[in-house]
């Protein structure tokens, strides 16, 4: 299926390359493909978010990528970047990277605001307590920075 955009006027386009296109669509394919459409929506505009925020790498590929050590410990800021696994299931590809175009273009509703931040339902990083929570989209719950 194909999405549907809403209109967002108020969330302009980045400028982006076909390179952050690829980490785009891999980031919302490895954190999100199961969430439905809205849940990598909402993936796509964190990982938007964080590249126009203080803190974080200034691009898609940066954010996507982005690592940082603590006590000798390399931790990825999505998982699957360390993890390096492979995609097997193509059928669906398409559709994972014509979502991120329009979370990149800002031609899709952005369902979470300016989150930064976000994680799985189950899991309670230290990160959630100081963060301003902004909604539950699927089995991801969003925030915004404290």
């Amino acid at each position: 299926p194909t999405p549907i955009p809403e209109p967002a006027p108020t969330v302009p386009a980045l400028a982006y390359s076909e390179q952050d296109l690829q980490c785009m669509t891999e980031n919302l394919w490895y954190e999100s493909r199961g969430e439905g459409d809205v849940g990598m929506t909402a993936v796509g505009y964190v990982t938007r978010n964080r590249s126009r925020a203080k803190g974080f790498p200034s691009t898609i590929c940066g954010v996507v990528h982005h690592r940082t050590s603590v006590k000798g410990r390399t931790f990825c800021q999505f998982a699957w970047v360390c993890n390096k696994p492979v995609i097997k299931n193509w059928s669906q590809y398409d559709h994972v990277r014509e979502i991120a175009r329009h979370v990149l273009e800002g031609s899709i509703h952005n369902p979470v605001g300016n989150s930064l931040y976000f994680h799985e339902r189950s899991y309670r990083p230290r990160f959630a307590k100081a963060s301003n929570y902004v909604a539950t989209i699927g089995n991801h719950r969003f925030y915004t920075a404290p």
